[in-house]
């Protein structure tokens, strides 16, 4: 009787720890869902604001796409100092840039850069 209660009293604790796991795997899940949406809204809103062709936007994302995965295979490379790290992902955001005046007209980047200086002077961002 004793060693069916203790056995039953270990699976139970071994039941919870699995639910507490896989509930936090599921609020990692629903925080990059809200991440991605809200990523979404700001690139259909950056389109609305520069008047981006459908070309464009599919150039930009892609840009983009390519950039996240290089800077995160740099920031997992663990034969890389922080510094090293951090010049190579330097150099990426600036090939970034000039992809991005490749595909933006003169006017777009105008807009842009009129954008990015206004959120510069806004208190709290």
């Amino acid at each position: 009787m004793k060693k069916l209660f203790i056995a039953a009293s270990a699976i139970l604790l071994l039941s919870g720890t699995l639910q507490a796991q896989s509930e936090k795997g599921n609020t990692t899940t629903q925080h990059q869902k809200r991440t991605h949406a809200a990523k979404g809204k700001k690139f259909e809103k950056m389109k609305a604001n520069l008047g981006l062709s459908d070309d464009q936007a599919t150039k930009i994302k892609a840009n983009r796409a390519g950039l996240h995965e290089k800077i995160k295979a740099i920031r997992e490379n663990k034969n890389l100092s922080e510094s090293q790290k951090k010049e190579q992902v330097k150099a990426i955001s600036k090939q970034q840039k000039e992809s991005m005046k490749a595909i933006l007209t003169p006017a777009q980047l105008e807009k842009m850069k009129a954008g990015k200086k206004s959120k510069a002077t806004v208190p709290g961002k």
